[in-house]
């Protein structure tokens, strides 16, 4: 964490979130995520980093969505990932590294159906959930 007045960070930090509250901001969502991931300016606060990146996400916002399927992922939770990172990929991040690591758990069709669907107008989630209830 970088060195400086810790009250003064506080009151940033708070004057942030609130910032960010106020006006919903996807952007101000995500700085906050990557704040609390990243333990620069800040303690690592893995809880907060999620839900500020989650509020970010739910906005719209592709890499967002990257960083909680990669959060949901490190924590196990395969089905999320993947809705998170095919939300990512179909909202235009192009970043994604660990996204074979995934499609490893569908067949080429299944990853061919899905991409489908989504292209059709499909919501990922809802693609890939129809496929594990199959």
């Amino acid at each position: 964490m970088v060195a400086g007045d810790v009250s003064q960070r506080e009151t940033w930090l708070s004057r942030l979130e609130q910032a960010a509250e106020h006006y919903d901001s996807s952007t101000g969502y995500l700085i906050l995520g990557m704040i609390f991931n990243d333990e620069i300016y800040a303690e690592r606060n893995l809880n907060k980093s999620a839900m500020y990146f989650k509020r970010s996400a739910e906005l719209g916002v592709p890499v967002a969505q990257y960083n909680v399927g990669a959060l949901l992922a490190e924590q196990g939770e395969k089905y999320e990932a993947m809705c998170w990172l095919m939300k990512a990929i179909y909202g235009g991040y192009d970043g994604i590294s660990s996204f074979d690591e995934f499609t490893r758990e569908f067949s080429i069709e299944e990853v061919t159906r899905i991409e489908e669907a989504v292209a059709a107008g499909d919501e990922p989630c809802e693609v890939i959930g129809r496929r594990f209830q199959e």
